[in-house]
């Protein structure tokens, strides 16, 4: 008897589905050394960041920034814009409460202007040199 000692065929490969190619990531090259960003662009860059443009747009446009620095702008300008308005808040607590004791004090102007009316008579203000700012 005679035995077949031939190996079983290989199934036949599977063609290799093709993977559509990945976007090619804007490499950003390194930042010259000595180089210095303007507190402007920094701004123009975290503001076009906050407004959706996607980093890798940001970097394709701009090859010396890399997406940490956009990272860090942004951060940057939304701590500075909270920052801002909390003194704002501040600002108008403190306007409010000068605004009050300034009401206070021109109502207590105007009953001394009053008092020396009429105890003082007209021409009070020439008499005793009067001068209200």
């Amino acid at each position: 008897m005679i035995v077949n000692k031939l190996k079983p065929k290989d199934p036949p490969s599977e063609p290799e589905s093709e993977k559509p190619p990945e976007p090619e990531k804007p490499e950003s090259k390194p930042k010259p050394e000595g180089m210095v960003y303007t507190d402007d662009f920094k701004e123009k860059i975290a503001i076009e960041s906050i407004n959706g443009k996607s980093d890798d747009d940001i970097i394709k446009e701009n090859p010396t920034v890399t997406a940490d620095d956009v990272k860090e702008w942004k951060k940057n300008l939304t701590d500075s814009i909270v920052n801002l308005k909390e003194q704002i808040a501040g600002l108008k607590e403190q306007n409010e409460k000068l605004s009050g004791e300034s009401k206070k004090l021109n109502s207590k102007v105007e009953r001394l202007e009053e008092i020396c009316q009429i105890f003082i008579g007209d021409g009070w203000k020439e008499k005793t040199g009067y001068k209200y700012l």
